[in-house]
Parts: C-alpha cells; sequence; structure tokens
C-alpha cells in the first residue's frame, strides 16, 4: 500500500461490491484483469445492500412469514396447526446464518479469482486517478486504466421522518428483535408492500399510507386491485391519497387531499418512499461527468461514461434490480476490454414477492402503443389452473401481450403463487421473438402452475 499522494498503479478498479460489482469482479478476472474491488465495508461489504440488507433478508422473513401464515390458515385443507408464531430472534439467527453462507460463497469466488478487495470510501481526483479514503484516515492514491461505478442506492427519507428509533428503513425493520404490534408504510411501492405483507402474516397490525390513488403506482394498474384485495384479507389498511406529517407517541397523523386529518397507531413507522443512488461523495466532475437530479449516470449503449469509466446497477437510469446489475457487469467489463457490445435487453423482469407475488417482463399494451404497435392481450385467471387449486390459491392471472401483426409476445404479467418462477418462461421467449403460437404449441407438464402460460396463450383466437 502507498500512503500519501504517490499512486499505485491499477488496471481495472470497481467501486462498490454488490451483485453489480462483484459479478463484473468475477467476470473481468476472467478475462485475465487485476481487478481492486474497492467497498466502503471491505469484506463485509461483499454483496452490497442486497445479499447484506435488502432482497435476501426480506425474502428470508417473507418465507418465515407464509410458512406461518399457511400453517395458521391451512384447516379448509384439512391441515391443523396449533400456536404457530414466529420467534424474531431466532429468524435473526436463520437470516444471519444465510448471509453468512452467501457472502461467504462469493468471497471465496473473488479470492479464487485473485480480486483484491480494498476497504474505503473512493472519490475520482483526475481522469484516472481516485482516493481511497479509509476509516483510519489514511488515503490511498490510485492510477487506473479503467473503472466500474457500481456504488448502489440509499433509501429516500423527508422531513420529520429521518431515520432513527421507532422510524425505520427497510434494514432496520429487517433487523427487530420483536414483532411490533402496529406498523405503518408510508409508500406503496414494492419493498414496502413486501414487507407490510410479510409482518401482517406474522401478527402486526399493518397499515400503509400511499399519496397516489392506487398501491404500486410504478406498476399496471391491472395488478393493484388484486393485491390489494389480497392484503386486505390480511387484514392490511390501506391509506391512499393520503400524506403523512407527523409521528408523535406512537401515532402516525396524515392528511387526505381533502385536507382531513386522521391519527394511526404505529408502535413503529418503515419509511419506503424510494432510492436515491449514490453518486454525490464520488468526485465525479473531477472525470467530466455529471449526475441528474435524482443522482443517476447517463451511460451509453455499453454502459461507458468515458472511455475508460462505466456505471453500472442502480446508479443508472432503468430499474434499480440486482439481476439488471449483474447484466449490466457483462456488458461494461466486455466494453472496457475492448469488445463491441451493448446492454439492449427485451425483457427485464421485474417481480414483487408479496401474496399473491407479482411478476411482469417485456412491454405492456400501452407500451405497445406508445411505440405505434397494435397488440393482442389474452388473460387467463389462476383459479383456472388445477395446480393453484391444490395449493388453495385463487388471486392472480396470467396476461400476455403480442403484435398483432406478426404474434410474437411482447410482454407478460403474472400475479398468483410462484410468479417469480414462471416469469422465467416468458423472458426467454421474449428474447428469442417468439410467438405466442410457440407458447401454445410447446407441451408443459400438468398439473403445474407453468402451464398457465399454454393455456393462456391457447386462448387466442386464430
Amino acid at each position: 500500500m502507498v500512503v500519501g499522494n504517490a499512486p499505485e498503479a491499477a488496471d481495472l478498479v470497481i467501486i462498490g461490491a454488490g451483485p453489480g460489482g462483484y459479478t463484473a469482479a468475477l467476470h473481468a478476472a476472467k478475462r485475465g484483469r487485476k481487478v481492486l474491488l474497492i467497498d466502503n465495508r471491505g469484506d463485509d461489504g461483499i454483496g452490497g445492500v442486497c445479499l447484506n440488507a435488502g432482497c435476501i433478508p426480506s425474502k428470508s422473513l417473507i418465507e418465515a412469514a407464509d410458512l406461518v401464515h399457511r400453517a395458521q390458515h391451512s384447516s379448509d385443507m384439512g391441515v391443523s396447526v396449533s400456536k404457530a408464531r414466529l420467534d424474531m430472534p431466532d429468524w435473526q439467527q436463520f437470516k444471519e446464518s444465510v448471509i453468512q453462507k452467501l457472502a461467504g460463497g462469493v468471497k471465496q469466488k473473488l479470492k479464487a479469482a485473485g480480486v483484491e478487495i480494498a476497504a474505503g470510501n473512493a472519490m475520482f481526483t483526475e481522469n484516472n486517478v481516485l482516493v481511497i479514503a479509509t476509516s483510519n484516515g489514511q488515503a490511498r492514491f490510485i492510477q487506473f486504466r479503467d473503472a466500474i461505478i457500481a456504488t448502489g442506492s440509499h433509501p429516500l427519507t423527508f422531513q420529520g421522518f429521518e431515520f432513527g428509533g421507532d422510524i425505520l428503513d427497510a434494514e432496520a425493520a429487517l433487523a427487530l428483535s420483536d414483532i411490533p404490534a402496529t406498523l405503518a408504510i408510508i409508500g406503496a411501492g414494492y419493498i414496502g408492500l413486501e414487507l407490510g405483507c410479510a409482518f401482517a402474516k406474522i401478527g402486526t397490525r399493518v397499515t400503509v399510507v400511499e399519496a397516489q390513488s392506487r398501491i404500486l403506482p410504478a406498476m399496471p394498474a391491472s395488478v393493484s386491485p388484486v393485491l390489494q384485495n389480497a392484503m386486505s384479507k390480511l387484514g392490511v389498511e390501506f391509506k391512499l391519497e393520503h400524506k403523512a406529517e407527523a409521528f408523535t407517541d406512537g401515532e402516525l397523523t396524515i392528511t387526505s387531499q381533502l385536507g382531513e386529518s386522521a391519527e394511526i397507531p404505529a408502535e413503529k413507522v418503515m419509511v419506503a418512499i424510494g432510492r436515491r443512488a449514490n453518486t454525490g461523495q464520488l468526485g465525479l466532475d473531477a472525470i467530466g461527468i455529471k449526475a441528474d437530479e435524482n443522482g443517476l449516470l447517463s451511460v451509453a449503449a455499453d454502459r461507458r461514461l468515458t472511455p475508460h469509466v462505466a456505471a453500472i446497477g442502480d446508479v443508472t437510469t432503468g430499474p434499480a434490480l440486482a439481476h439488471k446489475a449483474s447484466a449490466e457487469a457483462i456488458v461494461a467489463v466486455d466494453a472496457l476490454c475492448g469488445k463491441n457490445t451493448a446492454f439492449e435487453p427485451q425483457a427485464i423482469p421485474m417481480i414483487v414477492f408479496t401474496d399473491p407475488e407479482i411478476a411482469m417482463t417485456g412491454i405492456t399494451a400501452e407500451q405497445a402503443a406508445e411505440q405505434g404497435i397494435t397488440t393482442t392481450s389474452q388473460r387467463l385467471p389462476i383459479k383456472a389452473s388445477g395446480r393453484a387449486a391444490t395449493m388453495n390459491h385463487n388471486d392472480g392471472f396470467v396476461e400476455l401481450v403480442s403484435d398483432s401483426d406478426t404474434d410474437i409476445l411482447l410482454g407478460a404479467t403474472i400475479v398468483g403463487p410462484h410468479a417469480s418462477e414462471l416469469i422465467a418462461e416468458a423472458c426467454i421467449a421474449i428474447e428469442m421473438a417468439a410467438a405466442v403460437e410457440d407458447l401454445a404449441l410447446t407441451i408443459h407438464p400438468h398439473p403445474t402452475l407453468s402451464e398457465l402460460l399454454m393455456d393462456t396463450a391457447q386462448t387466442k383466437k386464430s
């Protein structure tokens, strides 16, 4: 290590060790690059928010909560379980074991690939120089050949609802040692609804406050009523077209669009109104780059900002998804290795891990119309599935959108059990420009949920 301002040479520097960053590191090492992976938490940051505090912990809670709920509500299937409950301290131990196992696996791969991991905050100082500020106050200057920015994002809050104490972000909610009796969630996007659904299943009285007129405002309107109805059955209360004003002594004050005020009992308040890209402290001016008002960076098709600096993941436009970041990582590395490449997916799956699950990919009929494409849509309810019936699931649907002239599949929406797994078939079909008829003629196993895609395709009139 060089201390002071004498830079040491580095081949490829990656800032951020989340799914995008570590995927880029492994792919670059495979291509023969010498990689320096920088994360502000060093080894402890491997996996990023997704593995350590977001995707993996939340899905652990969702699975545990669903197991408890199904045990408590399966008497009509002949199953009787008394006193099923979630022990939060025990679940926390399970969650940590999952995180450590997965993070350990990634670290082992990085070590085997010869990737160097450095701890500290990175900031650009010149076109090809950055400094790593370490926790002990030292500075390590790096003169790099190429660099990739993969610094992720952080949760947003607003005045009067700064994180701390009983006001939580999703990470803090997943770190609770006790199940709150009441929980108010500000924001009806996918993060708030996923955790709201899970907490409702383990006995928390959940209220969701959303300023807009429906839940999941960023997703197609067709999915909102199905999920809202299902969550209402869990006891979740929705306050749509309301804003949070203050939180005092276990009560959240909200106001409607008409100015009417009300108080909601809330032992805890979780703010889930979105995230902002982590680009503000990178010294981007030094490399001639400016972020937009949301901190996002405008990249070329090959993910490059300059000939030698690329950006991937939550710091770029598009959905903030781990699998998008990982896919971008491959493109960015290849571009910096001199390959002519581009990130041009036709189908990026988007998932909401609620009950029922929601999964969509490709484009909707409305989006197709904006592009001047005439579409045909066909839809089949989940209750048409024999497999869903055996699982006692009745809420949801499958919808396919295709080009009316060519029959090529353009998009798919699945609302129902295991939608997160089923959507992959639609992604492959869209990327391969398959026709709806191809799905209809492909033999699917019976009885399964997957055959819903075939059955829906077969509803299209010839």
